[in-house]
């Protein structure tokens, strides 16, 4: 039986996967508590408190004074490897102690530095310590404000750490393994087709998709939103819920807000001026006004695109009764984007590569979806990451609509017409990404010049299912405008109330430079601390005023697969060949007109990534495509293969790593700090 299931699972590749990660679990994840077996615990380990601490009880403590809140442990003189501190507090899960203790090469105490216990991660209370020779003495500092609370048993000394076996690490390993596994050079599943025409392929399609589901769910859970929103609200931060009162307005027939703006606002001579709205309003009017919204002509507005209310808040309200969170928004469209780019990769690839392999198809199918921004949309599902998020989902629909409509032996008119719709939809989401409307361009080029199915007599009908819907949803957004702003092309951002004022921003062109190598060239900030990765430093020589938020490092940094679309003139013959140069070249090209649009418009900001960062994705699924062919008839397709699978797994590392990064708005060290550290003493070593 045992030798049957054994061959089985060498049998689907799955062998050697389960048994390294059972290895690994055992030997390397757990390095610590092997090594701790041969510490020598000191016969006997006393501990005074000095006057900084207050004893409150048997085990129970209180700061009074930070400078002198020492614990001081006598032991034996030994070579001290670890300190066991069991540290809790009524008030918090961490607790910031400092060590110093003293060895060979330090008589007088050595400052080790100071870490975090947190009393939800068992395996925080080991601290580990590298000191030379015989120690005598260490003191303890809880690095606390005064009045703190916490509770500590006797603290131990080279203590032995049990064995920890953990699930989650187990499942994380071994899905990488396998990953390397099924698509190493050489694997079956680039010696099979495109199409899912087996059942052990339309199963690897079925439990693929659910994986990036499950993932993009868990992920849209990490910060424990319902929690965190609330904390924002309550703290004077209500924009978040800015899609249901635009939702609560639009239904009421009005395009301005229920909110009253406070009457000082009304009397500033410019309320879009943040020093002097923040005298005129909150210093000598003493009134309070809302951060985030547009204000225009004594009214508050939403400056958002009106289209996601249409489409989700208010359909719900109207079958509920009730306000949808705007997380599980944008949680729902996230999940739609990735069921949509699944579709949009296979009717891409079965249209201008019916050669792409099963493999490059699964790789570049997620690479779309978790390579281009939205990572970060569903890990902060706040009111800024719903037009984008819609307009990707919409975007996607769209493009893969229009492939659907060229693919039939006849022009479909119904693909055409809803292809057209959801693209146009995206001006009332986010109207710098509706430039890929000019797509139907390459798209459906030979259609145009060679066929005379857009633009001539016979061709009316497809020219009109592509133009009427674009007319009818443009001059509903351009009339919507104008009862807001007196203008059909305003769409208000400029009026809204933020830290810098948007109606004077003006045209810079060197913003242009600014924006286009922290957008896409800006080095990562690598440090020695977990999560070791920082926000990136945006200092920069540009002597005026551009929006700065934090960067996690420029696009192509992030997703490193992503550099092969700067190859899009040099593979132009090899893309020719396929007819695809235009639609490779056009996305490049949209891509850095949207960088230069939220340079000069917004400014610099990571979500802003994902407007453009699916263009440049889609241009390099192209050329991999292309490439593959190429590869295949010069014979290295392994060399191409091994590249390929190396920069799909860094890029996807960066961007799920990214979730950890501390300085980012709801860091997950702050909002949810047990699964932060449970992660971080998940790894080997620590």
């Amino acid at each position: 039986m045992i030798r049957k299931m054994i061959y089985i699972c060498n049998k689907s590749r799955i062998f050697w996967p389960i048994m390294i990660t059972i290895l690994l679990e055992i030997s390397l994840f757990n390095f610590r508590h092997w090594e701790s077996v041969f510490f020598h615990v000191p016969e006997y380990c006393s501990v005074e408190i000095e006057d900084g601490l207050e004893k409150i009880d048997e085990n129970g403590y209180r700061v009074v004074n930070t400078d002198t809140a020492y614990f001081d442990i006598h032991i034996e003189p030994v070579n001290v490897k670890n300190i066991w501190l069991d540290i809790r507090s009524p008030e918090k899960l961490d607790t910031r102690v400092q060590i110093i203790a003293d060895d060979a090469a330090n008589s007088m105490g050595l400052d080790m530095g100071s870490t975090l216990i947190i009393s939800s991660v068992p395996s925080s209370r080991y601290l580990r310590l590298h000191l030379s020779g015989i120690t005598h003495d260490i003191k303890v500092r809880i690095v606390e404000a005064q009045g703190f609370i916490f509770y500590l048993p006797q603290p131990e000394i080279n203590k032995e750490r049990p064995f920890e076996f953990s699930g989650l690490r187990v499942i994380v390993v071994f899905l990488c393994l396998l990953f390397f596994s099924m698509f190493r050079p050489g694997a079956w599943i680039y010696q099979t087709g495109l199409k899912p025409d087996t059942v052990n392929k339309k199963v690897i399609l079925s439990l693929v998709i659910i994986f990036h589901m499950v993932l993009i769910f868990c992920i849209s859970e990490l910060v424990l939103p319902d929690i965190s929103i609330q904390n924002n609200i309550d703290n004077g931060w209500p924009a978040d819920g800015q899609y249901n009162e635009l939702a609560d307005a639009l239904m009421k027939g009005q395009v301005y807000l229920d909110r009253e703006p406070p009457q000082s606002l009304k009397s500033a001579a410019n309320p879009y001026d943040p020093m002097q709205r923040w005298n005129v309003v909150t210093v000598m009017g003493g009134e309070t006004f809302d951060w985030d919204y547009a204000y225009y002509n004594g009214r508050y507005y939403s400056y958002f695109g009106p289209v996601p209310a249409f489409l989700f808040f208010i359909p719900y309200k109207w079958i509920t009764g009730m306000n949808l969170k705007t997380w599980d928004m944008v949680t729902v469209c996230s999940l739609l984007f990735c069921l949509s780019g699944f579709w949009f990769i296979y009717v891409l690839c079965q249209h201008y590569f019916k050669s792409t392999s099963f493999g490059v198809y699964l790789l570049m199918s997620s690479f779309y979806i978790l390579g281009g921004g939205m990572i970060y949309l569903v890990y902060l599902g706040i009111v800024y990451s719903v037009p984008i998020i819609t307009g990707l989902f919409l975007g996607t629909v769209g493009l893969a609509c229009w492939i659907v409509a060229k693919s039939k032996a006849v022009l479909s008119k119904i693909w055409l017409v809803f292809g057209s719709i959801c693209i146009a939809l995206i001006m009332g989401c986010r109207p710098q990404m509706a430039i890929i409307l000019l797509l139907s361009f390459p798209i459906f080029w030979r259609e145009i010049t060679k066929e005379r199915l857009f633009f001539s007599k016979k061709g009316l009908n497809n020219t009109l299912c592509v133009i009427i819907p674009f007319l009818i949803i443009g001059i509903i957004l351009m009339y919507y405008n104008y009862l807001r702003f007196q203008s059909p092309f305003d769409f208000g951002a400029t009026y809204n109330l933020t830290g810098n004022d948007m109606t004077h921003r003006g045209w810079e062109w060197d913003r242009i430079p600014l924006g286009i190598f922290e957008y896409l060239f800006q080095p990562l900030n690598v440090v020695p601390e977990f999560p070791f990765l920082k926000t990136v430093d945006m200092i920069n020589d540009y002597l005026g005023y551009t929006s700065i938020e934090f960067i996690f490092s420029g696009f192509l940094i992030m997703s490193p697969l992503a550099i092969v679309s700067l190859l899009v003139f040099n593979c132009r013959k090899m893309l020719q060949k396929y007819h695809v140069f235009d639609l490779a070249v056009s996305s490049f090209a949209m891509a850095l007109v949207i960088i230069i649009a939220d340079t000069q418009l917004s400014g610099l900001t990571q979500r802003y990534m994902a407007d453009f960062g699916w263009l440049l994705l889609l241009c390099s699924i192209i050329i991999v495509c292309v490439l593959e062919r190429e590869s295949i008839e010069k014979k290295i397709e392994r060399v191409f293969y091994g590249a390929v699978q190396v920069l799909f797994f860094v890029s996807m590392g960066l961007n799920i790593w990214n979730v950890l990064i501390t300085g980012r708005y709801f860091c997950l060290i702050n909002v949810n700090p047990t699964l932060f550290f449970t992660i971080k003493h998940l790894l080997p070593f620590e």
